[in-house]
């Protein structure tokens, strides 16, 4: 079964700086899934509207305590995206919204999940 679930976040991240989004890493009954049961954790970080366009080369990474991805044991995902992470598409734009994108599964990958987020990232130089 595939849970997925999607979110837009308030959170606005200056371009080029470092933010950390957190989140749980549910089942299908909203239940999260412990670290020792998961299988995999991806993270796909795109701007919104552009198909086929991926930021910092982030397509299925793996952040399964790596990349930036910590999981604490209960099943929660701390996520740290750094200033490349955070950078402008466009720089024409005043903002852009970025997606992030985060596979996960468990029961020996047998299970699915994913969960989106999206938050703006403001040009600094527009801001002045």
């Amino acid at each position: 079964m595939n849970d997925f679930r999607q979110r837009i976040t308030d959170q606005v991240v200056c371009e080029l700086t470092t933010c950390t989004l957190t989140l749980p890493l549910t089942d299908q009954d909203d239940v999260l899934v412990p670290k020792v049961q998961l299988s995999t954790v991806t993270l796909t970080l795109y701007p919104a509207g552009v198909p086929g366009t991926y930021i910092n080369s982030r397509s299925a990474q793996t952040i399964l305590d790596a990349n930036g991805g910590t999981v604490a044991t209960d099943g929660i995902l701390t996520l740290v995206l750094g200033n490349l992470d955070n950078a402008l598409v466009s720089q024409d734009s005043a903002q852009e919204f970025h997606v992030v994108l985060i596979r996960y599964t468990w029961a020996s990958g047998t299970r699915h999940g994913a969960k989106e987020i999206t938050y703006r990232v403001v040009n600094q130089a527009q801001l002045a």
